[in-house]
């Protein structure tokens, strides 16, 4: 192997600007990488129907991407991963990192014999599918409401394969019919993971494996039969792109406070109820402050909440910045969190349910404040505290920062990802010689 790694990344989903944090995730990971001396490229289908912006470009991203041009019809496990395996194999890559490719990732691995492939694995979706089709149907509130300290199934695909497939079949229900199919259950039907041998295929999978790539102990948990290959990977932040208004001087902003609650609000996941009840009970009981959410469909169903529309991702620290705090009520274990730590970044306190990722994110009473899933209760307190109590505020204002610092992304590449490529952090030898 060469002394400078090629590093593929396989994406099925990757676009820019991007609509969530995992695809912001591996292009900062790859951008590190670059400037620590790897060559990347990245490797995209292009599909121009469907829901999700496979491949679509509406600004040129900062790491190379080769797309490969295919039909919804093509999407397939029979013909989507050998194109991709072609495109990579012309390239030569000392290893290929898979990212993003949910229920075709086993399709895609077993293509890839002779390569060091890194399984990257943002969310729950291969271990959980009926993750991926919760959002149409809202059934996440429904098990917050009746178990909120654990809104979650204590099933698992790779423990109870049947009973996760027939829940699974159950969840998606017509969504499954060619006619009615989104984005993940169309990935579901044409991957075949609804068939008994898919199971065997994702086993073999994970011992193909060099090294497996997870967000939280949660997922670690679940495989806990390759815990020498799996490593837990924190996401990360630009901090010099999310900063305070003043560096480490917090100000408090002047006029009426703005709650703010970011990110794909639409998807029952993210607790859109639960901030809304919230809001009403504090707006009820007299409290100043506007409440904010960034739905681009909102129907305008409170008369308390203002929506932003979507903000594309250039302008997000603009938007932190104006915020007294944000709210992050997700009802599902959220893997990591990142707008949390884009807030904190910015100087923000967050107040957030304490399940996922965010459990390890936030620090309770120190970045903002970590309450039970559904205690709506807890969360008008804090929000209450956070809204009138100046200095508190400043407090924790500062230590959300420096909390954010921990995970520049200079620091979670240099911790994480340089030792998998044998790469040198020839960013700190710099730093050491100037010293």
């Amino acid at each position: 192997m060469s002394k400078r790694p090629r590093i593929a990344i396989i994406d099925l989903s990757f676009h820019w600007p991007p609509r969530g944090g995992s695809w912001v995730d591996i292009a900062y990971i790859a951008r590190g990488l670059m400037e620590r001396g790897a060559e990347i490229r990245m490797f995209v289908p292009r599909v121009e129907t469907g829901g999700l912006k496979r491949g679509r470009f509406d600004e040129r991203p900062f790491i190379p991407v080769t797309t490969c041009d295919m039909s919804l019809k093509s999407f397939h496990a029979f013909c989507m991963p050998g194109r991709l395996e072609k495109a990579v194999r012309k390239w030569n890559p000392d290893y290929v990192v898979i990212s993003n490719t949910f229920s075709m990732a086993p399709w895609i691995v077993r293509r890839l014999s002779g390569f060091r492939v890194i399984l990257r694995i943002y969310g729950y979706e291969m271990l959980c599918p009926y993750y991926m089709s919760l959002w149409p149907h809202g059934r996440i509130e429904h098990w917050a409401s009746s178990n909120p300290e654990a809104a979650i199934c204590t099933s698992s695909y790779m423990r109870s394969p049947n009973r996760c497939t027939m829940c699974t079949i159950r969840g998606m229900g017509k969504d499954l019919l060619p006619r009615w199919m989104n984005p993940f259950s169309h990935e579901y039907v044409a991957s075949l993971a609804f068939m008994p041998f898919y199971r065997n295929l994702l086993l073999r999978m994970f011992d193909r494996c060099h090294r497996i790539l997870v967000s939280n102990s949660y997922t670690s948990s679940i495989l806990d039969q390759w815990a020498s290959k799996v490593v837990e990977v924190p996401g990360g932040v630009d901090t010099e792109f999310f900063t305070p208004d003043i560096q480490d001087k917090p100000s408090v902003a002047t006029g009426d406070p703005i709650v703010l609650m970011p990110g794909r609000v639409e998807d029952p996941r993210k607790g859109y109820s639960v901030f809304r009840d919230v809001v009403h009970r504090l707006k009820e009981n007299g409290l100043r402050f506007r409440a904010l959410i960034t739905d681009p469909r909102y129907d305008g169903n409170s008369p308390y909440i203002e929506s932003t529309g979507w903000i594309p991702y250039s302008e997000m620290p603009n938007l932190y910045r104006r915020a007294r705090t944000i709210v992050v009520p997700t009802m599902w274990p959220e893997p990591f969190g990142l707008v949390a730590l884009e807030s904190m970044a910015c100087g923000v306190p967050v107040v957030a349910h304490a399940i996922g990722g965010l459990s390890e994110l936030v620090l309770d009473g120190k970045t903002g404040f970590l309450v039970t899933p559904g205690d709506r209760k807890s969360i008008e307190n804090k929000v209450a505290e956070l809204v009138t109590h100046d200095n508190q505020w400043l407090t924790l204002s500062r230590n959300a920062r420096r909390r954010a610092e921990e995970f520049d992304w200079s620091n979670i590449v240099s911790r994480y990802y340089l030792s998998l490529f044998h790469l040198e952090d020839n960013q700190t030898n710099e730093r050491e010689d100037c010293s």
